[in-house]
């Protein structure tokens, strides 16, 4: 990217309005697409400002950013802009020599490490994420044929793309890929691995359009009656429906509430489950299922019935549990409810994120004046987290008063519509700031922002940790600042997740199961969530409030999450009735006895024990802010990662626990792949043979001809398989490190079934690369078919290649 033109022709549009900067050369790294990003913004801005969209404020920061990122001064002669350069409040001054107009960097004294501002402004001397790896990240014919892409953006990604690839039939797997890492891929990859139709579940609406976008852009397939996407508001329900009665749609991106509430979806998608047309189930940001499920989204605790009758009529359905990280709890809940006995894996690529610059602020004075003097010299785009709607409005009153004029909020009160034209209009720069509440951001992907401010203190790490990963999802440095006081503390505390007192769970479930609409059928119980406890009635003719439903609702999905009983089934009556067909599993919770109130008191105590320790984590980060580093409580709550923290308020620099650590970090419980009934002709009694071979096009042919799962290739053979085999999804092209480091672990999920290993001429290197295979796939009674480019001799035991295969050797 040329910056120089760059520069200059953005120098040209502020002075005279010209266009032309549009046509520089193109990004060519994350860097410049950041400052070409920078560029537009600016370009962007000042034409709103002009058109009295975007106010002092907008343009002036804006300008700020341009010019610490570009490393440049800009002569400026639009009397406009001159009129607010003076005596601005955003450091920006004319330089003495030049006559140009400057900024720097400059942080507040309550800023502990101003070096984490310094970082999260990228210039052209900010560090390029690392590519380097000792793993071959080789994508096969299959994922280049969809999406284009040769290599994988990290070993963690085409871990986790390969390992829902290889799901057998029927399995469940809990998959987490690091933020930011490219985990769509997996839902685009299995929803086109084999005929057949994917749901993949969305958390948010925002996610929802987002990836139903990213799926539409990536794909290099006609994906206008292939991939859809449904929420509330959605006027396309007709076009699906009848996409899916015709077998033509591929992927369809939902919300929770429509899977349940929508008894045209509800029944269509049945039908499909029932013909084997549905193939797989995707729930994206699964950990939400937990913490959203337990309170004000019960819906999606409901998702486990839900797949429940699905399964029933077609147990080959695969189901994927996606997210960036997962707690020990969360991980013990959903195996409970989304999986099957023995049908169960985890591919854990856990890790912490490199990005985030940790900055925590507590009991300031003036907060609203400093408020403002953070968006003011912090880097933008910025998202500011509010805990309330109205939070998020009188932030942006505050913004407005200071001279920002292009600011937009995002809650859970916004409209689907504007939802949309919001998150479009993020995305394509035309506009810097998002105040918002939850409803915002869980796995939207624009990549670029580089400030996530908390106003308020989340009730868990997870909750923290999520949305601070809105940051720096290009891979490099963004600031995450806490920025609260007692008062905040406080008010945090009143959002733990409200769980129902012993007594009215038990309660709300003896009025439900002595209620007269609750029926027994084959031994189970129909059970309507519209009940009144005795409690709550005051006179005979008191009727069930939707707030009872609710409740009623979320004493029965504590009773499943606990194991007392199992919801078969929930069918949606009203919007807010539900009939339930349970199965009691603990028949003690039957009885009013002192026993049931005691076993009622335990589900109790797990619940709340478990939001009150992750509301103490936080707690405890923030009281002990600039003594305990950042990360700990990201330790404390994700079990499986290793510590690392690129700079908190109580270290300046990089802490890393395990630097060189492999990325799969569990190793994958999973039967062996079996051999195809021609491979195991082919190899008859033996386990491996050995093609001796210089002719690539012949090797070629060889290798297409057995179909494998596994190529062990050297790092640097010249043999290309870049487009071998397009129709086989699974093939997982590795190098021997990555092998070794697999088979290491006995991880036959990755290294079994039939196995090709391409060999180095070079003595030094076949030499160990024959051992890794012997000892990891041979010895284990996998099957290998060696090739090599000659009969190679092993001097350490005086044998030739040949002399060393119990097997066919051909040429």
């Amino acid at each position: 990217m040329n910056r120089k033109e760059l520069i200059k022709n953005v120098e040209d549009f502020l002075n005279d309005g010209t266009k032309d900067f549009m046509r520089s050369s193109k990004p060519e790294n994350v860097v410049d697409e950041f400052l070409y990003s920078s560029c537009m913004r600016l370009v962007i801005t000042y034409a709103k400002f002009t058109d009295k969209t975007a106010g002092n404020s907008d343009l002036l920061a804006c300008l700020r950013n341009f010019l610490i990122c570009m490393q440049t001064g800009l002569k400026i002669e639009s009397k406009a802009i001159l009129e607010l350069l003076k005596d601005n409040c955003f450091g920006i001054q004319k330089g003495i020599a030049d006559d140009k107009y400057y900024a720097f960097i400059d942080a507040p004294p309550y800023i502990r490490y101003p070096r984490f501002i310094q970082d999260a402004f990228i210039t052209k001397d900010t560090e390029l994420p690392s590519r380097t790896t000792e793993y071959n990240l080789k994508t096969n014919g299959f994922i280049q044929k969809l999406v284009g892409y040769s290599e994988f953006k990290s070993m963690e990604q085409k871990l986790c793309v390969y390992g829902s690839l290889n799901l057998p039939a029927g399995y469940t797997a809990l998959v987490s890929m690091p933020t930011g890492g490219g985990k769509s891929l997996i839902t685009q990859a299995v929803a086109y691995q084999n005929p057949g139709m994917t749901i993949a579940v969305m958390p948010t609406i925002s996610l929802t359009i987002d990836q139903q976008n990213h799926a539409k852009d990536l794909i290099k397939c006609d994906t206008a009656d292939e991939v859809f996407a449904y929420y509330t508001g959605s006027k396309n329900l007709e076009e699906i429906t009848t996409a899916i009665k015709n077998k033509r749609l591929k992927l369809l991106f939902v919300s929770p509430e429509s899977l349940m509430k929508n008894e045209n979806l509800v029944n269509v998608i049945r039908l499909a489950a029932k013909s084997r047309y549905l193939k797989n189930i995707i729930i994206d940001e699964a950990h939400l299922v937990i913490a959203w499920g337990n309170s004000f989204r019960m819906d999606y605790q409901c998702l486990q019935s839900w797949r429940f009758q699905l399964i029933q009529s077609n147990p080959e359905i695969r189901t994927f549990l996606l997210s960036a990280t997962f707690s020990r709890d969360t991980v013990h809940f959903l195996k409970i409810m989304f999986s099957q006995p023995g049908k169960w894996v985890e591919i854990r690529c856990d890790s912490l994120r490199r990005e985030p610059r940790f900055i925590c602020l507590n009991e300031h004075k003036n907060a609203k004046n400093k408020l403002v003097e953070l968006v003011n010299i912090l880097p933008h785009p910025m998202i500011l987290y509010t805990i309330k709607p109205e939070d998020a409005e009188s932030c942006k009153k505050l913004l407005n008063e200071a001279g920002y004029e292009n600011v937009q909020t995002f809650t859970g009160k916004t409209s689907p519509k504007k939802r949309k034209n919001l998150i479009d209009d993020w995305k394509n720069n035309m506009f810097e700031i998002m105040i918002a509440t939850s409803a915002f951001g869980v796995g939207v992907d624009k990549p670029d922002v580089r400030t996530v401010i908390h106003l308020y203190m989340p009730e868990s790490p997870d909750t923290y940790y999520q949305e601070l990963g809105r940051g720096g999802r290009d891979n490099l440095p963004c600031l995450s600042v806490m920025y609260v006081n007692n008062a905040d503390t406080q008010s945090a505390h009143n959002y733990i997740p409200k769980t129902i007192t012993p007594g009215k769970l038990g309660g709300r479930w003896r009025t439900m199961i002595n209620d007269p609409t609750t029926e027994m059928k084959d031994k189970n119980l129909l059970i309507q969530s519209a009940s009144l406890p005795e409690y709550n009635r005051k006179s005979i003719l008191d009727e069930p409030s939707e707030k009872d439903s609710a409740w009623n609702l979320n004493v029965l999905l504590m009773l499943n999450r606990a194991g007392l009983i199992r919801i078969n089934r929930i069918d949606v009556i009203s919007n807010d009735k539900y009939m339930l067909d349970i199965t009691v599993i603990n028949h003690k919770i039957l009885l009013d006895t002192d026993e049931t109130s005691a076993i009622l008191e335990n589900v109790y105590q797990d619940e709340y024990r478990r939001a009150n320790d992750a509301f103490g984590e936080m707690m405890k980060a923030v009281n002990k802010c600039g003594r305990l580093c950042w990360s700990e409580m990201f330790e404390d709550t994700y079990n499986l990662v290793s510590a690392y923290c690129a700079g908190c308020d109580a270290h300046e620099y990089i802490d890393n626990e395990e630097p060189n650590r492999f990325p799969l970090i569990k190793k994958v419980e999973s039967p062996a792949k079996d051999l195809s009934r021609e491979n195991m002709q082919f190899f008859c009694d033996s386990r491996e043979s050995l093609f001796i071979s210089k002719d690539s096009e012949d090797i070629r042919k060889r290798i297409d001809m057995r179909n494998p799962d596994v190529i062990v290739i050297d790092q640097d053979s010249t043999l290309m398989l870049n487009n071998i085999m397009p129709e086989n999804p699974r093939l997982n092209i590795m190098n021997f490190k990555e092998f070794q480091m697999l088979g290491g672990e006995q991880d036959d999920y990755y290294t079994s079934g039939m196995i090709v290993a391409v060999y180095s001429s070079d003595p030094a290197r076949y030499t160990v690369q024959y051992d890794i295979m012997h000892r990891y796939a041979v010895s284990r009674n996998g099957y290998v078919l060696h090739i090599a480019s000659d009969d190679y001799y092993f001097r350490d035991v005086e044998k030739r290649f040949s002399e060393m295969i119990d097997g066919f050797i051909t040429y």
